[in-house]
């Protein structure tokens, strides 16, 4: 699973939800990677995922979550695929 995290450096939620992604990789296993919504990367999925709130949550490259997701949920998408 790859998890990447669109965000924000002014969004207090982002921020959060940074320390969540990199919480849950210390129970889990799931390549993670934190993407600034202004950079051409994030631009980049902006664009692709027509994304227009941050944060959101991409795994394996589609829309997951929008928002600090529940943690039973984020682990059943990570185990579930």
């Amino acid at each position: 699973m790859k998890v990447i995290l669109i965000h924000a450096d002014w969004c207090a939620v982002c921020q959060a939800t940074k320390k969540f992604w990199n919480d849950l990789g210390k129970d889990i296993s799931f390549e993670y990677k934190e993407v600034n919504l202004t950079s051409p990367e994030g631009i980049g999925y902006v664009k692709k995922h027509e994304i227009h709130s941050v944060p959101v949550t991409l795994i394996d490259d589609k829309v997951a979550f929008f928002g600090l997701p529940e943690r039973k949920k984020a682990m059943d998408s990570l185990k579930n695929g």
